[in-house]
């Protein structure tokens, strides 16, 4: 018997369901909003609802009951279903219930289905259907880069078919994500709690596209994979002193850049677009090449946003100050505009001129 693939988001837990979620699933299938916009009939009893329940459970691994972390009452569903492998395509629905739309959970559960249909199925295109006076759904739809075919349900003319067709690029998105996720440590940001090096790959890949919204597809792919599986060479596996550091410091660059390349050609990825994305995680020719300058701008950028304020309660202000300057020297201008825009602490904010004084 195959094992239900569980998944897990930064809020969320996506598990099988199970007869204990009885009460929810009448609520979410009897729910005359939720019907309004939905082609099937409601669910009138418990019964109705236990039944739908036990089918899915016999029939299905692509049906995902959604809970929060921390309780484990269903909030909704989302499911995969006429899943072709041989054309590598399948359809997403979704339901949740009222009391918790409008906060992103359909959108952070959506994404992590969308990255385990193209990393366990190996799905290219995957298809939506959704009430076209659903504007909550179509928005949704939108947001995850689905486009409207502008075709309907040959059922069902109030039912508009989007389409998200998975481009290489996404597809190696999803790979060093779900590498990252494997972080063991953890961090809180806006009370949302994250694999640390998955968190740093996306805020990385958020200053990159900020600093060049052209970005090249190598710079995009070494902003996400910069830092890949980071905790598998731990700095305490060298000796201590400088030498010891920058021996580390090589071998975890050399390590970063031969994961992802092989991550990369797992998915026929061009050759040459890995060359040039090992370049830039490298960070060889930082001084000429445009593309290596923008990936240092973009994880000093990182570092004062996400770890400037930690690291000033360990450290003296001496030498804060000095790391400061050193951190401006690697940035080019664009780096150094974006730096001083950011809200820093007080204490911060002190260092800072004193670093640039």
């Amino acid at each position: 018997m195959k094992t239900f693939p569980v998944l897990t988001t930064e809020r969320l837990i996506l598990r099988q369901l199970s007869d204990s979620d009885v009460k929810e699933i009448f609520l979410l299938r009897s729910d005359a909003l939720l019907n309004k916009y939905l082609d099937r009939q409601p669910s009138k009893t418990l019964e109705d609802a236990l039944e739908f329940i036990r089918k899915i459970k016999n029939d299905s691994l692509s049906y995902w009951a959604i809970e929060q972390k921390g309780n484990d009452k269903l909030i909704g569903i989302i499911c995969l279903c006429d899943i072709s492998e041989e054309k590598a395509r399948c359809e997403i629905g979704y339901e949740l219930l009222t009391e918790y739309q409008g906060k992103g959970i359909m959108r952070e559960a959506a994404k992590r289905i969308i990255d385990y249909s193209v990393q366990a199925r190996g799905v290219k295109t995957i298809e939506a259907y959704t009430h076209k006076d659903n504007q909550a759904s179509i928005h949704l739809l939108t947001e995850l880069k689905f486009m409207n075919t502008d075709n309907v349900d040959e059922k069902n003319s109030n039912l508009l078919l989007f389409r998200l067709n998975i481009s290489k690029l996404d597809q190696a998105f999803s790979l060093f994500d779900n590498y990252n996720r494997n972080s063991p440590e953890t961090l809180v940001n806006d009370g949302v709690t994250y694999p640390v090096e998955y968190f740093y790959a996306l805020k990385l890949h958020e200053w990159v596209v900020k600093l060049d919204p052209k970005a090249s597809e190598a710079l995009l792919l070494a902003s996400r994979c910069q830092h890949i599986g980071r905790w598998e060479i731990q700095r305490s596996s060298y000796p201590d002193g400088r030498i010891g550091y920058l021996k580390w410091r090589s071998d975890l660059s050399k390590f970063h850049a031969e994961t992802a390349s092989s991550l990369l050609r797992s998915i026929g990825y061009d050759e040459s677009i890995i060359a040039s994305m090992q370049e830039i995680v490298l960070k060889r020719r930082l001084r000429t090449e445009p593309d290596v300058q923008t990936m240092e701008n973009a994880l000093c950028l990182v570092f004062l946003q996400f770890q400037f304020d930690d690291l000033i309660s360990k450290q003296p202000d001496d030498k804060m100050v000095g790391i400061l300057q050193k951190t401006w020297a690697k940035m080019s201008g664009p780096g150094k505009d974006w730096a001083l825009k950011l809200t820093y602490s007080t204490k911060g904010a002190e260092l800072i001129t004193r670093a640039l004084s």
